[in-house]
């Protein structure tokens, strides 16, 4: 998982995104936490998505809860 930070640049993550692909990494997410959005990258293609699986097994991450979580914390 990646979590992009202000200084990150979509150019310089599409070269980082595809060298994780290069190396067959099968679950490739982006996080922004600032704007609560997040992708996933193992295409080319950014899907942006609601919730992160891994494939084959009963694991996810919900990101809407996880946002919540994160709000709460802060209070």
């Amino acid at each position: 998982m990646e979590t992009v930070s202000p200084e990150d640049r979509i150019s310089r993550y599409n070269q980082r995104l595809g060298d994780y692909r290069g190396m067959a990494i099968q679950n490739i997410w982006l996080i922004d936490p600032a704007t609560q959005v997040a992708f996933d990258c193992r295409t080319a293609a950014w899907l942006l998505v609601d919730e992160f699986k891994i494939g084959g097994t009963p694991i996810s991450l919900r990101l809407t809860e996880m946002w919540n979580e994160l709000k709460a914390g802060r209070q």
